[in-house]
């Protein structure tokens, strides 16, 4: 998944796009384990550990989906830079 982006970066978008409207959530998780990378590979039980068996977000246990969609997002961003 490495790309001109980068992993990291991927993983942040991945992370607003699962968490969006509670930003402060994704930003807890990322100071608490070191970068969104790290928090991207944490598995359900994990998150639910963390956060609490209610509060984890079924789109931010589907990685791969997830990861993809962030990718595609940001390439579309690169693309609208270039021809704006």
């Amino acid at each position: 998944m490495e790309n001109e982006f980068g992993y990291e970066r991927i993983c942040r978008c991945a992370l607003n796009l699962a968490l969006g409207y509670k930003p402060a959530i994704a930003a807890a998780l990322i100071d608490h384990l070191g970068s969104a990378a790290d928090v991207m590979k944490l598995d359900r039980e994990e998150l639910e550990d963390i956060l609490g068996p209610f509060s984890v977000e079924d789109k931010l246990t589907d990685r791969d989906g997830l990861l993809e969609k962030a990718e595609k997002e940001l390439s579309y961003l690169a693309f609208l830079a270039h021809i704006v």
